[in-house]
């Protein structure tokens, strides 16, 4: 999947649900298990706002921080 501002203009544009759903797919993909209880309605303001300033430095950035973990992730896991 490529994230890019289009996408996450268009996940801002889906009900809490939807968005915290799609959410949880992408965080699952990256190993990591968000809670199955809605967060308060002030969290998920909160990451609307966060998301809607996100320009394509901060996905840059994001994706090279997410490809260092996977790094160190294998590794870790190759010395087992």
């Amino acid at each position: 999947m490529v994230i890019d501002k289009k996408l996450i203009d268009s996940l801002l544009e889906l009900p809490d649900e939807k968005l915290l759903g799609m959410l949880s797919i992408a965080a699952g993909g990256l190993g990591i298990k968000l809670p199955n209880r809605a967060p308060d309605p002030a969290v998920i303001a909160g990451i609307r706002a966060l998301l809607s300033g996100v320009n394509e430095t901060d996905i840059a950035r994001a994706e090279e921080l997410i490809g260092l973990y996977h790094t160190a992730s294998e590794k870790s896991r190759n010395k087992k």
